[in-house]
């Protein structure tokens, strides 16, 4: 089953489609914990520590199956939306075999190098054993966790987030039916519990197979699942690899979750929790978007702004602009706000400073071009001291009505300034860390010509 998300009410439509996300992330928490809860309640201290032990491995692989899948939804859901069904299939058939090969090889490896991978983490050696064993049997299902992942997530690029959910909550109650089962009733302890998941997440994939053989011809590929486009792959790779390095960095992780128009904002970041508006992402040509935003604003609400968008803003919250007295000045905030920006930039791999931005081509060849004049501006008319809000956010916000001798200034000019000052600073710094750029609030003596 496929849903065409480009007609009928915008609000009803998105209801429909996030709540089951909502729901299969609570069922997913679930599914986590049940592993850590029954042993540790059935078994005892040292298998519960195995099991925890060997959750850092299994979570580095499936922050890249996950990034994978992300980065095939999005193209997926492109191609399906443009009526490209040819490109969808080839996407499809691509990222099914490129994971294939990733789980496969994974496996085996964590399989054969389990107990020099689990020393090399500095497990005990009172635990080693039950780590090892636990370990090899979670890791020997990671093709399971793939193919669920990837098959949930294509379902929800087609506009189908209910059927993936439906799937997730059978197979959680089984996986927690079958720990019962295997620990309780035949004492396999540990191993009973990864047993259990393997077995769930099988059952899972079968359902997930058996539901599209049956409800989405679109997916009946036949012999085009063996299709395999090196240039789709790279693309898929480009969206979701970001995304798993982004979160497998020493950061801390948030819980993720969509929304619709929380507080009207694009993004909101509670403590652990990132949160997006799905509405505020609809893209630019969006009909409701024209009747109430700049161009440059609708440029913004395009998908591929979810992740630099999110990844911004939670590094706000980690980083925020100290207030301080003799901390407060627009300076002050561009050189923070610049920080921030820049770090993105480098992070997620963007060409340029206006591209981190949004900025269309033209605006960032002005920006080039009039950077010194828009220093000395600037600087003479005292706007780098100045604590004034208004004046503060004009530069930092999108302010139209801002110019420089009779030109249109782009928007978040402030941003872009700022961010060419940190990359100046790092420039002349090589030996400074992204880590250290970012607890950093003194850059020196920067020169603004």
């Amino acid at each position: 089953m496929t849903n065409d998300m480009t007609k009928g009410a915008i609000t009803p439509l998105l209801i429909r489609f996030t709540i089951p996300l909502v729901l299969g992330n609570l069922f997913q928490l679930t599914y986590n914990a049940a592993d850590s809860i029954i042993v540790g309640k059935f078994v005892g201290e040292e298998a519960l520590a195995a099991v925890g032990t060997s959750n850092p491995l299994m979570t580095l692989a499936i922050l890249f199956i996950n990034g994978m899948c992300l980065g095939a939804g999005i193209l997926v859901s492109t191609a399906f939306g443009a009526g490209n069904t040819p490109l969808m299939e080839r996407q499809v058939s691509t990222t099914a075999i490129a994971g294939t090969v990733f789980s496969l090889a994974f496996s085996a490896l964590c399989v054969i190098l389990a107990t020099p991978l689990l020393q090399l983490m500095q497990v005990p050696a009172d635990i080693l054993p039950i780590a090892v064993s636990y370990l090899r049997i979670v890791f020997a299902g990671l093709i399971f966790t793939f193919f669920y992942n990837f098959l949930a997530a294509t379902m929800r690029a087609l506009g189908d987030s209910k059927s993936a959910l439906y799937f997730l909550m059978i197979s959680s109650v089984l996986n927690i039916g079958g720990d019962l089962f295997f620990v309780q009733v035949l004492n396999w302890g540990s191993n009973g519990c990864a047993l259990s998941t393997v077995i769930s997440e099988a059952l899972c994939c079968v359902l997930c197979v058996l539901y599209i053989r049956w409800k989405v011809p679109i997916l009946q590929l036949g012999r085009r699942w063996l299709v395999f486009d090196g240039s789709l792959l790279r693309k898929t790779v480009s969206y979701g690899w970001t995304s798993a390095m982004q979160q497998a960095t020493a950061f801390p992780i948030p819980a993720v979750y969509s929304q619709i128009s929380a507080l009207n904002q694009s993004v909101v970041v509670g403590d652990s929790l990132l949160g997006f508006s799905i509405d505020k992402y609809m893209g630019e040509d969006y009909p409701l978007y024209r009747r109430y935003y700049y161009d440059y604003q609708r440029r913004s609400m395009n998908p591929d702004r979810i992740l630099p968008d999110c990844f911004t803003f939670y590094l706000l919250s980690l980083y925020p602009f100290e207030w301080r007295p003799g901390h407060r000045s627009l300076y002050d905030v561009i050189m923070h706000q610049g920080k921030i920006h820049w770090v993105v930039r480098k992070v997620l791999k963007m060409k340029s400073n206006g591209a981190m931005l949004g900025y269309s081509s033209e605006e960032e060849d002005w920006c080039k071009e009039h950077e010194k004049e828009m220093w000395k501006w600037m600087k003479e008319r005292g706007h780098l001291a100045s604590t004034d809000p208004m004046l503060i956010r004009a530069y930092t916000h999108s302010d139209p009505s801002m110019v420089l001798n009779g030109e249109k200034i782009p928007p978040v000019i402030g941003l872009w300034l700022g961010m060419q000052l940190v990359e100046k600073y790092m420039k002349q710094h090589s030996d400074v860390s992204i880590a250290t750029l970012l607890e950093r609030t003194d850059f020196g003596n920067l020169t603004l010509d």
